[in-house]
């Protein structure tokens, strides 16, 4: 009886802990295109583009964990994953982080009291320097190179945990994703 009640706690705990991992997710969807008319899709490999001193993951396994994340999610809504090229839907990825600085100068009321009179005049300024990093999926159908549909996240893609992000953004990404026959999941 423990046993049952500690797996419902965590089938109940664990999607939410999932979604907390990610952040914002932003989805566009173009609305003419009849994604229920198609069967089949792959994923492709994408672009890393995280310096390498600061990557939790190597190329290859980003690779494995997006695939398996998306066939997941698509799989559950009806769709059929296949390894080659005649797919109709062709998922594709990025990944990076990049370094922001901002800067700015500080108003007549955010200046402090100087000692010196010399000073009085000149400006103060302030500078904050911090990482970002932004994950994104497109999805293009059959050659077609135009997106039909895409979604992105920012997070924080250099934490240990980067595995359990990507998974719950690729969750998030996919949850209003329509699905074959009217599954929603």
């Amino acid at each position: 009886m423990k046993k049952m009640i500690l797996k419902l706690l965590l089938v109940i705990i664990w999607p939410g802990f999932h979604f907390g991992l990610a952040q914002s997710v932003t989805v566009h969807v173009n609305k003419n295109t009849d994604y229920a008319a198609s069967e089949t899709f792959t994923v492709l490999k994408g672009e890393f583009t995280i310096p390498k001193d600061e990557r939790a993951l190597t190329d290859d396994t980003l690779f494995e964990i997006v695939k398996a994340s998306v066939k997941r999610e698509l799989e559950l809504k009806g769709y059929r994953y296949i390894e080659d090229s005649t797919a109709q839907l062709k998922i594709s990825y990025v990944a990076s982080a990049y370094n922001v600085t901002e800067g700015g100068k500080l108003g007549p009321l955010g200046e402090a009291p100087v000692n010196d009179p010399a000073n009085v005049d000149k400006g103060r300024y302030w500078s904050n320097e911090h990482s970002t990093s932004m994950f994104m999926l497109e999805m293009t159908k059959g050659s077609s190179t135009t997106p039909i549909w895409s979604a992105e996240s920012k997070a924080n893609l250099t934490n240990p945990d980067v595995d359990k992000v990507f998974d719950s953004m690729i969750t998030k990404m996919f949850k209003k994703f329509p699905g074959r026959n009217g599954k929603r999941k």
